[in-house]
């Protein structure tokens, strides 16, 4: 900043205008110019130097006074010509004078106003009792006296030079400037002129101690957090870095360079900064910025002045040598847009001639009055105090009136307001220089620089200060014009994210928005890789280094109970027994659940206090994360829930005796609240109870007097089997289907899937819900009637064995297993769910909302549709990219799907290897084709582990897909 731009700005924080004018008395570039331009130049000779040759025209400014008193109370410099090779006369400048009691100005220019006067009783002053030269520097400033048994008071609320010190100063921050010297002292700052340690930043590429080195002493590969070989570490290469003046780099000129992080014995270290460009000397003319600093050409001729726009600078629109001669004074010219504006506004210029008897030189000619006379009874108006005060309100000041004693001289001036100290709070200007409350919190119309971002990157790169603005006597507390951290596009050749780099969000190889690194498993049948297991999967025996179906085997890691009385559906984990959430079910008495391939949940809510209202009787889909994703309009009690092989979700109904078939993803969002696409109805002539699929596509329901039997894939009833008890509904790999008994008090039951569809019996009654274990086949049902829950030999109907309900809850109700091979049984009250061995042996008892309800079964883990109505297996991989903000890109690989079988990968990211089980982020996909864009899954993004798992899948006995080499493509930033 040049020296005009530190005068105006102390200007602003208080000091008067003639102390703007008197920064400009050295030989450079003038901050009190007039018109709208910079100031004049000051020649070499003159005044001060004595005689120095100097070019006709040229002017500079000049003061003749004591130096001491040069900016102190009304001395101003004033402005010499040169003429014929001299300096000739100093004009317009204000030099010491007499003091003039009682016109509130330092007119002796010694700091001091009014000094060696008599007070009036009751008057106020300014005052300041250190050297002058302090005032309104840093933090001192002038206090206030009044006039009391005609003497003037202490002076108080003034604040006088101190020690300097960090003493209460936040680490980062610049100490005021306390001793007033107009400087902040070095002895009591670190090297980057603030308080407090300052510490490299490690891997920013910037000289945050100022020491002029960039990153030293840092080990730039410290962001790897691999251990032992458990991953590769990836040093980073073509990083951002910049080794020139602070805030120089994206200005002009200036541009970052790159440099790379490589192995230096047991530590990595930044190599050499290249292709910086740096500041250099300015080149006139080529309109380049070559310094950096922000201003084109500047120090040449004709440059182009660049200003803030908070900024103020003093001017004058008369004659030079008229400026600061009698009552003419200077005015404010503002920046606008980065340049003055070139109107001068508030300066005094002269008039034609003197008004004669004011005792003012009016014409500025340095003459007063001349020429003036009176007679008879004339008047006039009169002013004995400080030429540039104010009188439109709301100025306090008030001229005075002279009249003409005995027809020829005029009596002295009468009945006048002199300016006074502010008074704070009154809305008046009572020192009359044109601003309220000057000197208090603020001044109206007072603007100052202010800045709202974060205090590191203030000044740095493309940011700057706005103006933040007085209004009432009070800051506003609205920084207007500012320019604050924008997202930085990648490869940008400006800072605008204002971290003194340039180039963007570049990642770890110095690339924009592309994968550096591959991770490759091109032998995925070798089940034994770290980090890697096959469950129901086997090496393909025409190909061992790719995976095909063995014996099936399911991912069941959540179950989804209906939290009835609350409406409400509530997930746990099925390993842990922890409650993930609980969310509003968006209907009314839910109860079957059915688990997506995706892992979500759709619920049906019964509706029984208006079963033909859409808001009550419905099926929704909840996703992963507990989120609303849709509602299907599906009335008259919607009681039964099932989701065939291709996805597809089939609802039950109790009053309209139907099936509904409604589309896994689609969704009308146009509706309030988004609608899930029915894809079609069928009325099956009965009342639908529940719902199960088996592996061939028939749709079985729990029904009496008869059980349903329809087509999903051709959408029609394929038979009708009579069927005297009903509850719960399950099929088995033989296609089978079982029912439980409660419903009319029969046994739970099986009936053959085709015909003659007979009917097998066994010995446990009292059960309402019923699931097959996907392991030995044995059926497992809940005991509703005699609170004892059970599991029943398949081939002979035997109960092998009981499990009694634990923590004194009662009559369980629901079956489901889970993909460890447990069974969870909840109970309908007591707000708890129930976890058996195979062996029956309890192994946990889980709250899900103590005290509350849960009427809940069906397919509540998902285990029927993974391991009955469609075969999978799951081949999983861990990885660690060894970085905690790894960005992950994409996956590529390759599968072989015959018809009726297909390959999903999904994808899951954590902190941890451990979290990838317990924490998890929400799944990426499924994705059914390669390559993945795993861009479109944030979720993923900054974790540093990866996981994949692979669902093969087929609906055909004998026919299975094939899975290998397996691609991540990942960066960190």
């Amino acid at each position: 900043m040049n020296s005009g731009k530190v005068c105006v700005f102390l200007a602003l924080v208080g000091v008067v205008v003639f102390f703007a004018l008197s920064c400009s008395g050295t030989a450079e570039t003038n901050g009190a110019g007039g018109g709208g331009k910079d100031g004049s130049v000051l020649g070499d000779g003159g005044g001060a130097d004595g005689g120095s040759p100097c070019q006709t025209g040229q002017t500079r400014a000049c003061y003749t006074g004591a130096a001491k008193t040069r900016g102190i109370g009304i001395c101003h410099d004033g402005l010499e010509t040169c003429k014929n090779g001299a300096w000739g006369a100093c004009t317009g400048q204000s030099v010491p004078i007499k003091e003039i009691c009682n016109n509130n100005v330092d007119d002796d220019c010694n700091g001091v106003i009014d000094n060696g006067c008599p007070c009036q009783e009751g008057g106020a002053r300014e005052c300041f009792t250190g050297a002058p030269e302090k005032k309104g520097v840093g933090t001192c400033k002038a206090g206030y006296q009044y006039c009391a048994d005609g003497a003037w008071g202490e002076c108080a609320a003034e604040v006088l030079p101190q020690a300097e010190s960090c003493a209460g100063v936040a680490d980062g921050v610049v100490p005021p400037d306390a001793d007033c010297d107009g400087k902040v002292d070095t002895s009591v700052t670190n090297k980057c002129g603030t308080c407090g340690t300052v510490k490299e930043i490690c891997g920013n590429g910037l000289d945050d101690d100022c020491n002029g080195k960039l990153d030293d002493g840092c080990d730039c590969n410290a962001e790897c957090q691999c251990s032992g070989a458990a991953c590769e570490c990836h040093p980073p290469i073509n990083q951002p870095c910049y080794d020139g003046p602070a805030n120089t780099a994206g200005k002009g000129i200036c541009r970052s360079g790159t440099h790379d992080c490589q192995k230096n014995g047991d530590s990595y270290q930044w190599t050499q900064c290249v292709g910086a460009v740096l500041p250099k000397a300015e080149t006139c003319g080529n309109k380049a910025d070559d310094d950096c600093d922000g201003t084109v050409d500047n120090g040449c001729p004709g440059e182009e002045t660049y200003c803030e726009e908070w900024e103020t600078r003093a001017c004058f629109s008369g004659p030079a040598t008229s400026r600061g001669v009698g009552v003419c004074h200077d005015g404010v010219e503002n920046c606008s847009n980065g340049k003055w504006d070139g109107k001068c506004k508030g300066d005094r210029k002269p008039d034609p001639s003197d008004t004669c008897g004011d005792d003012m030189d009016n014409d500025c000619d340095g003459l007063i009055d001349d020429g003036c006379a009176c007679e008879g009874a004339q008047q006039k108006e009169c002013w004995p105090g400080r030429e540039d005060a104010v009188f439109t309100p709301p100025a306090t000041c008030k001229k005075g009136i002279q009249y003409c004693q005995n027809g020829e001289f005029w009596s002295e001036c009468k009945e006048f307001i002199l300016p006074t100290i502010e008074v704070c709070g009154d809305g008046k200007d009572n020192n009359c220089n044109a601003l309220v409350d000057d000197g208090c919190e603020c001044s109206e119309g007072r603007g100052r620089p202010c800045y709202t971002g974060d205090a590191d990157t203030r000044m740095v790169g493309d940011c700057r200060d706005g103006v933040e603005l007085c209004a009432g006597g009070h800051w506003t507390g609205k920084c207007d014009g500012e320019v604050k951290p924008g997202d930085e596009p990648c490869g940008s050749l400006k800072d605008v994210d204002c971290d003194g780099l340039t180039g963007g969000p570049i990642n770890a190889c110095g690339k924009c928005g592309e994968p550096c690194f591959t991770e490759d498993w091109d032998k995925p049948g070798n089940c034994s890789e770290p980090g890697r297991s096959c469950n129901g999967t086997i090496p393909d025996p025409g190909d061992p280094n790719s995976v095909t179906l063995g014996e099936s085997q399911a991912n069941a890691p959540f179950i989804y109970i209906s939290v009835t009385g609350k409406n409400e559906v509530a997930k746990l984990d099925t390993v842990t027994g922890q409650k993930k959430w609980q969310v509003p079910s968006h209907g009314e008495w839910p109860s079957r659940t059915a688990v997506q391939f995706d892992y979500s949940v759709w619920v049906g809510n019964r509706g029984f206090s208006n079963p033909n209202d859409a808001n009550l009787s419905n099926a929704v889909h909840i996703d992963y994360d507990g989120n609303f994703v849709c509602r299907a309009d599906i009335t008259g009690i919607a009681r039964a829930v099932a989701i065939d092989a291709e996805a597809n979700v089939w609802v039950g109904t109790w009053n309209t005796e139907s099936v509904y078939k409604i589309h896994p993803t689609n969704v009308d969002a146009t509706q309030n609240p988004p609608r899930c696409q029915v894809i079609n109805q069928w009325n099956v002539g009965a009342n639908v109870y529940g719902l199960a699929i088996d592996g061939r596509g028939f749709l079985w329901t729990a029904s009496t007097p008869q059980s349903v039997k329809f087509d999903v894939v051709k959408g029609q009833v394929v038979d009708k089997v009579d069927n005297p008890w009903y509850y719960g509904v399950a099929v088995d790999k033989q296609n089978n289907v079982w029912h439980g008994g409660l419903g009319g008090g029969g046994p739970v039951h099986r009936i053959l899937g085709d015909p003659p569809y007979t009917r097998f019996d066994t010995q446990a009654q009292d059960c309402s819900a019923v699931t097959v274990h996907p392991d030995d086949g044995t059926i497992w049902c809940s005991g509703y009637g005699d609170n004892v829950s059970k599991k029943i030999d398949p081939n002979s109907g035997a109960v092998l064995c009981t499990m009694s309900i634990q923590g004194g809850d009662s009559n369980p109700h629901g079956a489901a297993i889970d993909g460890e091979g447990k069974v969870w049984i909840p109970n309908r009250f007591g707000g708890y769910a129930n976890r058996y061995t195979k062996d029956c042996a309890p192994d946990g008892h889980f709250a899900v909302d103590p005290g509350q309800e849960l009427y809940t079964y069906s397919d509540m883990t998902g285990i029927q549709l993974r391991t009955i109505t469609s075969r999978e297996g799951h081949w999983l991989q861990d990885y660690d990219s060894g970085y905690a903000n790894a960005q992950w890109y994409k996956a590529e690989w390759t599968a072989t799907t015959p018809p009726n079988t297909g390959v999903d990968v999904m994808f899951r990211a954590a902190d941890s290897a451990p979290e990838l089980t317990s924490n998890p982020s929400s799944p990426c996909g499924p994705f059914s084709t390669s390559p993945a864009d795993l861009t479109t899954c944030p979720q993923l993004g900054g974790h540093r582990w990866l996981q994949a798992d692979v669902r093969l899948w087929t609906k055909k006995d004998g026919v299975k897909p094939k899975f290998s080499d397996l691609k991540v493509f990942w960066a960190y930033q």
